[in-house]
């Protein structure tokens, strides 16, 4: 497995756009199970170095946040990248809303590739109890970005 370490946040760390004492951690040969999903999610999501994250303004995801999507389905990683996907998408695409250059601006095309990943993930892997139920089946947000979505 290749050597991984802890995101270090020093100072107020702005350039993550996570506050002081929030933690980011990305290690993949961690002896803690919960430590190394977390790791496994977050290199899923190309999440690994502070201030470099996936979302709008390079910011990344918090161990919180990334500890609640896997609990909020079942533990699974995929699934938890799915509900990841879904929340990349929305905060893309309202940045997309927010400068309003057209269908081909460079936010609405993050917004669509979250999207499709998202999309991918929930008909292959289902959803977990962040979905209603338990069940693996799909839940489609295809109606949700109807109003900004290029057709």
């Amino acid at each position: 497995m290749a050597h991984s370490s802890g995101i270090l946040i020093t100072d107020s760390g702005r350039s993550s756009g996570a506050p002081d004492g929030t933690a980011l951690t990305y290690d993949l040969e961690a002896a803690d199970a919960a430590v190394r999903k977390r790791s496994q999610l977050r290199l899923m999501l190309n999440d690994i170095e502070a201030g470099r994250g996936p979302r709008p303004g390079g910011r990344n995801f918090t161990d919180t946040e990334l500890d609640n999507a896997l609990e909020l389905e079942g533990g699974n990683l995929n699934r938890a990248a799915a509900l990841a996907y879904e929340i990349l998408t929305a905060a893309w695409a309202s940045q997309a809303e927010r400068v309003g250059l057209g269908p081909q601006t460079y936010e609405s095309s993050q917004a669509r590739r979250y999207r499709e990943l998202a999309t991918m993930f929930r008909k292959q892997y289902g959803h977990g109890r962040a979905g209603g139920a338990d069940d693996g089946q799909f839940v489609s947000w295809a109606g949700s970005f109807a109003e900004w979505w290029p057709h």
